[in-house]
């Protein structure tokens, strides 16, 4: 565009002195002015019609700069909540994946005590979840009721292992949401992954328990959990309908 304004220039200026020659020399028959008077008379028609003509030109170069110049400030801009969006995308991976760590560790930690023919039996981890399941499918076949399930797990579970379970795979989940918000700049797209990524890096038995967890405990996470319509969806996709039990 630069260069098109030289072009224009340079046309305008051709063109004033193209003007002059075939007026005075074409039509008019005269030849090249010997005196100075006549040169400072060309000198006097050349900048009252070149002048504005160029005048013109320059400010339009001017106001080219200026856009241009907001344009590269723009991009600067834009450039800098790149880096900005990209510097939180990586401190929040971060602590994304500590969590995921001590999800890990809460279910290695993870037991429940069952009543097995008059005696007490220690199951641990994912041998303890499926026994959970069980039971509960057991309690489903004679007819037993939601409240009477939550009855059950309040009494197998006196130190609130699976309400801890819930609780720290809620805050994973509310930290998506939170940290990756519209108003951060994020899409919904960018959340989905993170809580396919969350799904698919947490064991099957425990994110089987949070929604265990969702279904028969009255606390604020399962609340949070069960009304969040992108969560939900994300489990829909990976073929787990609620509720699941």
């Amino acid at each position: 565009m630069i260069n098109g304004y030289v072009i224009a220039a340079a046309i305008s200026v051709l063109g004033v002195i193209a003007a002059y020659w075939y007026q005075f020399v074409i039509v008019l028959g005269y030849g090249a002015a010997t005196d100075g008077a006549s040169w400072e008379n060309f000198g006097s028609y050349f900048g009252g019609v070149a002048g504005p003509v160029l005048t013109f030109i320059s400010l339009l170069f001017i106001i080219k700069s200026f856009r241009l110049q907001n344009e590269a400030n723009e991009s600067l801009k834009n450039q800098l909540k790149d880096n900005e969006k990209s510097e939180k995308l990586k401190s929040f991976s971060v602590l994304f994946f500590n969590m995921i760590e001590s999800q890990k560790n809460l279910l290695e930690k993870f037991k429940l005590v069952f009543p097995v023919n008059g005696a007490s039996v220690v199951k641990r981890g994912a041998d303890a979840i499926m026994s959970v399941e069980n039971d509960i499918a057991g309690l489903r076949k004679i007819g037993a009721s939601d409240a009477s399930i939550k009855q059950y797990m309040q009494n197998i579970d006196g130190s609130d292992q699976i309400f801890g379970i819930l609780r720290a795979f809620y805050i994973s989940v509310k930290m998506v949401f939170e940290k990756l918000s519209n108003e951060e700049g994020f899409s919904r797209e960018q959340r989905e992954d993170y809580l396919n990524t969350l799904l698919n890096f947490t064991d099957f038995a425990q994110l089987r328990l949070v929604i265990m967890g969702m279904q028969f405990i009255e606390c604020v996470a399962s609340d949070y959990l069960s009304g969040k319509g992108e969560f939900i969806s994300v489990l829909d996709d990976m073929g787990i309908q609620l509720p699941l039990y």
